[in-house]
């Protein structure tokens, strides 16, 4: 039975956590919970922080889907579509997105999608990847005072479009205009972008289809040590 804290159509949840450590015995633990499928896609990272975030996402997942489901959904049930996006059938459409130290996941009753990029964390360099900006969000980023935060501004919203979207990244990046307004037409769907005002120092969107108003529910979830 699903707990229908969606109940809107209107309404975004925001569930999202900061990784003190990455060496906390306390993930090694979940590690050990996960489903086999799930523990072998993340042991393929070969860095530590890669495996930890990936992690911090699946147990944002199940928490949420706990807390919505009176735990009769589990995360065993993931399936992917035929870009790969992870779904649950019988629960809301949902986004995971993570970088540096945070991690996100949204979900609504609507498709969406959530980008997250740290600043200065040298993984983006802004300056190779002009050539897949729209001419307009080119011009804005070399005319920014702070090119690297008006980048990861463009970057988040095109790539949480793409994920709400469910197709990920391809090569229409281009075509994609962040600066046409606060909402687009994408193949035949108009969506609008949210900035989401998580943490210093970092970027981060939701795409959705194109509503007003919205409501928004941003929540810290703290993991047990």
């Amino acid at each position: 039975m699903m707990v229908n804290v969606c109940n809107l159509e209107n309404n975004i949840h925001v569930w999202y956590h900061y990784i003190e450590d990455y060496f906390n015995a306390s993930y090694e633990a979940a590690m050990l919970k996960l489903p086999e499928r799930e523990l072998s896609e993340l042991m393929m990272y070969k860095k530590q922080e890669d495996k930890i975030r990936r992690l911090c996402g699946r147990i944002l997942l199940q928490k949420a889907l706990d807390a919505t489901t009176n735990a009769c959904i589990s995360i065993r049930q993931l399936t992917k579509n035929a870009y790969g996006k992870p779904f649950l059938p019988h629960w809301y459409h949902f986004s995971i997105a993570h970088a540096g130290r945070m991690v996100v996941l949204v979900f609504s009753q609507k498709p969406i999608g959530v980008d997250i990029e740290c600043h200065n964390d040298n993984i983006i360099k802004y300056e190779t990847l002009l050539e897949i900006m729209h001419p307009q969000e080119q011009e804005k980023i070399k005319n920014s005072h702070s090119p690297e935060v008006a980048f990861l501004g463009c970057w988040t919203k095109k790539e949480a479009l793409l994920k709400a979207h469910g197709t990920g990244i391809n090569d229409t990046l281009s075509s994609i205009n962040t600066e046409c307004g606060e909402s687009i037409t994408y193949v035949g769907k108009k969506w609008r972008w949210v900035e989401l005002n998580l943490q210093q120092n970092y970027c981060s969107h939701i795409a959705i289809p194109y509503t007003k108003p919205l409501n928004i529910f941003k929540k810290l979830i703290l993991f047990q040590k």
